[in-house]
Parts: structure tokens; sequence; C-alpha cells
């Protein structure tokens, strides 16, 4: 006999991470490829963040890394493939989602004294950019197969602010005005 009762519904909490360390970004969205098999198809927009070093307590009172308590949860965690210790937490990561159409994240570029929205026509300006500050909130989604009750986590974008790293040259004229208090033009 068909088990008919759905699994409870599991909620997870938004992820923060300041000062993350983010790596192979792909606000463009371009198709990559490795080894002949494509690995992120044309149009969606991708970045990878390591997981934070950090222990959080369960609900049994037991302190584990974050990293075993997102996989514990349903995390589609991976680790670095060159990684010396691949049981050291600090080598895992995961792969977010950056989408427009359902949920469209609230992102920032910090230059300076200066802040500008980052909107879905602007967004592939931040691939290639040297960030001197990343901080995020990711949003889980979480899915439960009906038939085995089991979970799993796919990782959106809700917020990012995206500090720029300023050459010395920029920060030099950033302050700079003409005799009238107007910026000068370039």
């Amino acid at each position: 006999m068909a088990n008919n009762t759905r699994p409870a519904r599991k909620y997870l909490q938004d992820l923060v991470i300041e000062d993350a360390r983010i790596f192979s970004t792909n606000f463009t969205g371009l198709e990559k490829t490795y080894n002949g098999r494509v690995v992120n198809g044309a149009g969606n927009r991708t970045f990878c963040v390591n997981i934070p070093d950090k222990m959080v307590t369960t609900s049994d009172g037991v302190d584990i890394p974050l990293s075993e308590a997102m996989i514990n949860d349903g995390w589609k965690v991976k680790i670095h493939k060159n990684a010396d210790d691949p049981n050291d937490s600090s080598n895992c990561f995961i792969a977010v989602k950056v989408r427009f159409d359902v949920r469209p994240p609230e992102m920032w570029l910090v230059t300076g004294h200066k802040r500008t929205a980052i909107t879905e026509d602007i967004v592939d300006t931040l691939d290639g950019r040297t960030f001197e500050k990343v901080d995020l909130v990711i949003h889980p989604y979480v899915r439960t197969d009906w038939d085995s009750g089991e979970t799993s986590v796919t990782a959106y974008l809700a917020e990012g602010w995206f500090y720029m790293r300023q050459s010395p040259f920029a920060k030099a004229w950033e302050d700079e005005q003409d005799e009238n208090g107007e910026d000068i033009p370039f």
C-alpha cells in the first residue's frame, strides 16, 4: 500500500555570510563545459562561495561545523578538488544561483563612497572584478521528495553587497571636485 501522506515541509533560515570568499563567478550566464560535459547551461547565473569555518549548535545541543550541519539539512555542499584535507570544513563550498525572474536578489556594488544598485541589465559587470569584501544573504529553497522523504536544498542569492577593490589612483580622484563644488567630469 502506497504512503499517501506528505512529508513535513522543512524550513531553513537564510544563510548570512559576512566577508565571503566567492569564486567561479558567472553572472553573465555563459554556458560552461568541463571535459565535454555541460556543467552550467546558458543563461544560468551562478557563483561559488566558501562555507565559513564556524561551529553551530544542533537541536541536540551538540556543536558541529556549519558545513556538516548544512549537509545534514540537505544543502549541496562540495569539497575543493585540490584540498589537502577533505575532512577540513574550510575546504567546503556551495554553488549559488542568481535569478531575477522569480525572486530577484537585492544587489549592491560599493565603490569608495558610492553605492550602485545591480540590476539584471548590469549584473554581468561583476564578472572578473576583484572585491575587497563580499557580504551575502543566501536563501535556501528546500525540496522534499514525497516518496523517500529526503530533502535537497538549492541556494539562491537573496542579497549581495560587493565592495570593489579600488586602485590607489581611483582613491586619489574619488573626492575631487572643481571650484564650483561639481564633480569633475571624465
